[in-house]
């Protein structure tokens, strides 16, 4: 039986865009999508960008299409509210950022499999955010050491059963960023929730998160420069998925060569790649695998791009 593309309808057309011009091209080659056309809010003059139909978020509405794929990071949240204030709209049909690697029925299938995934970082953030999918994590908008997530991963269950207690409010790390940010405890370990703007934002956001847990599919993630504990990590007796970043050469099965752009170490930079590793073409594994299989490494893997 011939296979029905899926009908695409893309929000964005600029440089990210042109960038996946390659992708889109084979995606419709091998009948895998049909793009319905290209959303912007400037009307090319020959009526197409990227030699797909111009559409004017105006006529977003009358067009015939199964998923809204957001082709830009820096305006997503602005395009989703505007997007979902139009007559039948639907969020079920936004899909997140391209990943080149993945086909998009594996994207859907990573979204329905509803993974949770615990971090040290933003990382997990990242990845919920470039992929599109719920949220089922309360390790969002927030870090913590490496040491008291260990002790977390010793009982997790038991560490979320705790009720989050106020501590203080904390002074930023850089000697730029004169904000404060919550720092809340679960027993004997700290979080520190430095995207939020108060004390009852960031309990309140945990509580809620907390909640959506999926038990039978958590990937285990964290960095850490400390080859003690990124042993400790490796031989962990846990049911999970897990990966480990450190800024050194390694053999522990579970860990990954992340290799500082910054010499001498600048372990804030080291961690700005960590988090980068959560997008296209910079993610060293394919991100299917992740949450799938064996993690295989990604062939579209550029970190320089």
């Amino acid at each position: 039986m011939d296979h029905k593309p899926i009908r695409v309808l893309i929000w964005g057309g600029g440089l990210y865009f042109n960038r996946m011009l390659p992708y889109l091209h084979e995606r419709k080659k091998n009948r895998e999508i049909r793009i319905v056309g290209v959303v912007d809010k400037y009307e090319p003059a020959d009526g197409t960008i990227g030699g797909y139909p111009y559409v004017a978020p105006s006529d977003v509405p009358a067009q015939d299409y199964d998923y809204l794929r957001i082709m830009t990071a820096k305006y997503r949240a602005e395009i989703v509210r505007e997007y979902l204030s139009m007559p039948g709209s639907d969020a079920d049909k936004i899909i997140g950022n391209v990943f080149p690697e993945i086909s998009i029925e594996q994207h859907f299938e990573i979204a329905e499999s509803r993974p949770t995934i615990f971090s040290t970082s933003c990382w997990a953030g990242f990845i919920y955010h470039n992929l599109g999918i719920e949220c089922t994590s309360p390790f969002k908008d927030l870090w913590l050491y490496d040491t008291d997530y260990m002790r977390f991963l010793q009982d997790p269950k038991g560490y979320m059963a705790e009720d989050p207690v106020p501590v203080r409010m904390q002074k930023a790390l850089t000697e730029f960023d004169k904000t404060l940010y919550p720092v809340i405890r679960l027993g004997d370990i700290s979080l520190n929730c430095n995207h939020s703007d108060s004390m009852e934002e960031a309990i309140s956001d945990w509580i809620r998160r907390r909640e959506k847990i999926n038990w039978d599919n958590v990937l285990v993630q964290m960095n850490t420069t400390n080859p003690k504990i990124e042993k400790e990590f490796n031989r962990l007796d846990i049911p999970y998925r897990r990966l480990c970043f450190v800024p050194y050469p390694t053999n522990e099965p579970y860990s990954f060569y992340l290799a500082p752009n910054k010499h001498p170490f600048d372990l804030s930079a080291w961690i700005d790649q960590v988090n980068a590793t959560a997008f296209p073409y910079k993610n060293p594994f394919d991100m299917y695998s992740l949450f799938f299989g064996e993690p295989k490494v990604n062939p579209c893997y550029d970190p320089a791009r």
